[in-house]
């Protein structure tokens, strides 16, 4: 699967046409207030059981959505260094540009899968909080485990497991990512010393150092390498992902169609017994 047919995937265009009606409502709202003057509407919002539904499975799958194109941008930004940018005085240099948004991904990453926890839970309504959310509170549930939806998260769960240690060590400790370590090679260590012992030397002279050609050259082979490797391995993981996620919406979408007709004919139903009475 893509990513532009993830984006047009059944459970996001039919979660979409069922909060189409709570749009017009937010509008109207919106538009109300607009007129008296405020910024933000004073009207209560009831929504209900089904409303809730559909509103809170739009939301995460679309938020799961926008976690896996955020990813992406991390990718396009890293290896896009922007030409003739090289901010001596403040220290950015391609390898400082790298390990920033590499960093990003990494966390960006490893949300995926509570986010998937979240939506598993709405989609099936399981009726757990949002913070109870954990892995073995939902990959342990029965209904989870008889739609064999564990399967799938423990896939999704793999791919990104491997990146968990090194975003802990980044947002816990404070650590720079390990380029070398990311893609197993030595050399990208050899580079990045060079990297950052020039650094030190221009930011120590403001950025005034003339920078030796050859070492110049052997940066800028260190930054399209590194970044060409770095490229490739997120491109897996992202493949990956999306191929997984697809598999995630293509079982949630099963159950998310059956509970719509049930909320259908109870609504139905409703009528029937409404018309009935006015008899």
């Amino acid at each position: 699967m893509t990513l532009d047919e993830l984006h047009e995937h059944k459970l996001l265009t039919a979660s979409l046409e069922n909060v189409k009606p709570l749009l017009s409502l937010a509008e109207d709202r919106t538009r109300r207030a607009f007129t008296k003057g405020k910024f933000r509407s004073d009207e209560e919002a009831t929504l209900s059981p089904e409303e809730s539904y559909h509103l809170q499975v739009f939301n995460y799958s679309t938020t799961l959505l926008s976690t896996i194109d955020k990813a992406g941008t991390c990718q396009l930004l890293l290896r896009r260094f922007p030409e003739g940018y090289y901010d001596r005085a403040s220290g950015i240099t391609p390898f400082t540009w790298m390990s920033y948004h590499y960093g990003y991904y990494i966390v960006i990453l490893n949300s995926i899968v509570d986010i998937a926890l979240v939506l598993t839970n709405v989609a099936l309504t399981l009726g757990f909080e949002e913070k109870k959310c954990k892995w073995h509170t939902i990959v342990k549930d029965s209904r989870v485990r008889r739609l064999k939806l564990n399967d799938v998260l423990e896939k999704l769960d793999k791919v990104i497991t491997v990146r968990r240690e090194l975003r802990n060590v980044h947002v816990h400790r404070g650590e720079d990512i390990n380029l070398a370590k990311v893609l197993d090679d030595d050399l990208v260590n050899a580079y990045h010393l060079i990297d950052f012992t020039t650094r030190i030397s221009q930011k120590a002279n403001n950025g005034t150092d003339t920078l030796d050609p050859e070492k110049q050259a052997l940066l800028e082979y260190g930054h399209r390498t590194t970044s060409s490797d770095l490229n490739v391995s997120i491109q897996t993981e992202l493949d990956s992902i999306i191929n997984v996620t697809g598999e995630l919406f293509n079982s949630l979408y099963r159950y998310y169609n059956a509970a719509t007709k049930i909320f259908a004919a109870a609504k139905l139903a409703e009528r029937f017994q409404q018309s009935d009475q006015d008899k």
